[in-house]
C-alpha cells in the first residue's frame, strides 16, 4: 500500500511537472503570436509615406525579436519557480535572493542599466533595425542583432562586432528610408569640361533608365558639377537618392559605363588623392 501510494504521488507529480512545462511552452507560443500580430498591425496602421513595406517589415522583425527574448526569459523564470514549488522546494529564499540581487544590480551594475536604457531608446526612437547599414561607436557595418543590452554589426571585411548599447552615443544610418547615390569622377585639368559633363549626364541617364533600375529611385541621379579641385585634376560629382540597399548595384554599373565611355571619347581621367583646400 505504501509503495502504491508513493508511486501514485510520483505519477501525479510527474504529470504536474509535465503540465507546467507544456503550459509554459504553449504560453510562449501564444503570446509570441499575439505580440507579432499586434506589432505588425500597429506598424501597418502607423506607417507613413517615408516608410516602405520593406522598412516596416524590418521594424517588425526587430521589435518582435526583442520582445520574444524578454517574454522567453520571463516565462522561463516563472516555469522554473513553479517546478521548484511542485517538487517541494521552498522558493521563498530564491525570491528573497532575487530581490536582493535586483538591488545589487541596480546599485552595482550601472553599465548594465545604461545598456538596457540605451537599448530601449534605440527601439523607441527607431534609430536602426536589422539589416540597416550604420556607423556606431566608430564602427561601420550591417546590423545583424539588436537586443536591450547590445548591438551586433558585421563590417565589409566580415568581422562581427559586439557593441554595448551604452557606448552608442551617435548613430549614422546610411539606409534609413533611403540610400544615397554617390559617384565621383576624377578628371584631368586638360579635359574639355563641357564635353565631360555632357557625356557624364548622357551615361547617367542611360544607366538609370535600364529596366533593372526602373523603380529604385526616389530622386533621379544627376551630374551636379565640379565639387573639388585636386592636385592632379578636378572632381565631378553625381548624386541621387534611391530605395534602401539598392544604391551599390547602380553605382557599380554606372562607374563601369563611365570608364568605358570616357575612354572611348578620349576624355582623360585624373586622380582624386588630395583635395586642394580640404
Amino acid at each position: 500500500m505504501d509503495i502504491s501510494i508513493g508511486d501514485s504521488v510520483t505519477t501525479i507529480n510527474a504529470l504536474h511537472l509535465l503540465l507546467i512545462i507544456v503550459s509554459g511552452i504553449a504560453a510562449y507560443l501564444i503570446f509570441s503570436f499575439l505580440m507579432m500580430s499586434a506589432v505588425r498591425r500597429g506598424l501597418s496602421i502607423g506607417r507613413t509615406r517615408r516608410h516602405s513595406p520593406e522598412e516596416t517589415q524590418k521594424r517588425a522583425q526587430t521589435l518582435t525579436s526583442v520582445l520574444r527574448n524578454v517574454l522567453g526569459l520571463t516565462i522561463t523564470c516563472i516555469v522554473a519557480f513553479m517546478l521548484l514549488a511542485e517538487l517541494g522546494v521552498n522558493i521563498t529564499p530564491f525570491l528573497t535572493g532575487a530581490g536582493i540581487l535586483g538591488v545589487a544590480v541596480g546599485f552595482g551594475s550601472q553599465t548594465l542599466v545604461k545598456d538596457v536604457l540605451s537599448g530601449l531608446f534605440i527601439l523607441i526612437e527607431d534609430q536602426f533595425d536589422f539589416g540597416d547599414v550604420v556607423t556606431v561607436a566608430g564602427l561601420t557595418g550591417t546590423v545583424e542583432e539588436l537586443n536591450l543590452r547590445r548591438t551586433v554589426i558585421r563590417d565589409e571585411a566580415g568581422v562581427e562586432h559586439h557593441i554595448p548599447n551604452s557606448q552608442i552615443t551617435t548613430v549614422s544610418n546610411a539606409t534609413k528610408h533611403s540610400s544615397a547615390v554617390s559617384v565621383d569622377i576624377p578628371l584631368a585639368y586638360s579635359v574639355d569640361l563641357g564635353k565631360a559633363i555632357a557625356l557624364a549626364q548622357e551615361v547617367t541617364a542611360e544607366v538609370a533608365s535600364a529596366e533593372e533600375f526602373h523603380e529604385i529611385f526616389l530622386k533621379n541621379p544627376e551630374v551636379i558639377g565640379v565639387m573639388h579641385f585636386t592636385t592632379d585634376g578636378l572632381l565631378l560629382r553625381i548624386r541621387g537618392r534611391c530605395r534602401p540597399h539598392t544604391n551599390a548595384t547602380f553605382e557599380r554599373r554606372l562607374r563601369q559605363e563611365l570608364q568605358t565611355r570616357f575612354r572611348s571619347a578620349k576624355i582623360a581621367l585624373g586622380s582624386s588623392n588630395t583635395i586642394i583646400g580640404s
